[in-house]
């Protein structure tokens, strides 16, 4: 598990969504946000600097974009 800022993790997961990598998102009991790729590989990240409710507005905007 990778621990970030919210900015750091959007950060990294900018080059993904360009390459419709990502299969799914979600956020797992322990409050990390999971993502689960294309090619099988599962990577969770603590972010450390914001509510979940900021995380779960992130969930939202992928979901916009196409993300389950």
């Amino acid at each position: 598990m990778e621990v970030c800022s919210l900015h750091q993790f959007l950060q990294s997961l900018k080059p993904w969504l360009n390459e419709n990598y990502i299969r799914k998102a979600h956020i797992n009991e322990e409050g990390h946000f999971v993502i689960d790729f294309t090619d099988g590989v599962r990577n969770a990240y603590q972010i450390d600097d914001c509510t979940k409710d900021q995380l779960m507005d992130v969930l939202a905007d992928l979901r916009e974009k196409g993300l389950a």
